[in-house]
């Protein structure tokens, strides 16, 4: 279903005598025939052009522009969301500068506090994506069919992987915060 024209189902018989009715020079033509079934590239039928549904599919008026906006927008409120949980990682990290702060003057490299970081918000964007992605499913499974909705498990891997990706990258931009900590001002010493 794509929700774009409603549609009428009528025998062959039936189209024909309205047709013949509203013109009598009418001549029965088909535009397309549908067929389904095995080995479909043996049959040849004289002056038509078998045709694959993928590419009916794309030649649908409007469908490629609609298809190519929802895309978008999907792939926008990615990066969206991907920012707003990098601003969280990073209220996080600046509510934690005394930690860091300590365990920096306690002799902790950098490398073994960012990968306490990647570590927290490896957890936090898998359990983030995992829920997601269930609220979704059930969802999908709750909308009515006559609703034209499609859910693609492709799809779904794809943006989960992405936001996992994204929210890594925002999250590590607080180690760039961490990594100027200064564990005397932080700690709160005098410097003397």
């Amino acid at each position: 279903m794509y929700g774009h024209t409603s549609i009428g189902y009528i025998s062959v018989d039936s189209y024909t005598s309205i047709r013949t009715a509203l013109n009598p020079m009418y001549q029965k033509m088909y535009h397309s025939i549908a067929i389904r079934g095995e080995n479909i590239e043996e049959i040849h039928i004289d002056g038509t052009e078998l045709v694959p549904k993928s590419e009916i599919i794309e030649n649908i008026p409007s469908y490629k522009a609609e298809h190519l906006t929802i895309t978008m927008i999907i792939w926008v409120l990615v990066v969206v969301s991907a920012a707003i949980i990098g601003a969280f990682y990073y209220i996080l990290t600046i509510q934690k500068y005394k930690q860091f702060g300590v365990m920096k003057a306690l002799g902790m490299g950098m490398d073994r506090l960012t990968a306490i970081v990647a570590s927290q918000i490896c957890v936090i964007a898998l359990f983030g994506a995992a829920a997601a992605a269930l609220l979704t499913y059930l969802m999908a499974m709750a909308i009515p069919s006559a609703m034209p909705f499609y859910l693609k498990n492709g799809n779904v891997i794809t943006v989960i992987a992405v936001f996992i990706l994204i929210s890594i990258l925002g999250g590590l931009i607080s180690v760039l915060s961490i990594s100027r900590v200064d564990p005397i001002k932080v700690i709160g010493g005098s410097g003397e």
